[in-house]
């Protein structure tokens, strides 16, 4: 699929999660027309990077849900509805 500018902005937000916590590795990502899937993977904290404290995994979905709305709205569209589904995956999943 061919991002428009709004996918681009949401990949862009997600790519850059890593640059935020130090606790997370990304794993598959895809933006769909009306909602994205991505699979984040919680780690050890890297002590090599000076960021925040590890955050639990809804934080994390809340924090990008906000910097890719605040990029979206700078071109003046609502990106996310106020639902969210999160579904955990146990250490098989890897």
């Amino acid at each position: 699929m061919r991002l428009n500018e709004y996918g681009k902005l949401v990949n862009f937000t997600w790519n850059d999660l890593p640059n935020h916590f130090s606790n997370i590795r990304l794993d598959a990502f895809v933006v769909m027309p009306n909602h994205v899937h991505g699979i984040i993977l919680i780690t050890d904290t890297d002590s090599t990077k000076p960021l925040k404290q590890p955050q639990p995994l809804p934080e994390i979905v809340r924090q990008f849900k906000t910097f890719s709305a605040r990029r979206i709205n700078q071109i003046g569209q609502k990106p996310w509805y106020s639902c969210l589904a999160t579904q955990l995956l146990g250490p098989n999943y890897l």
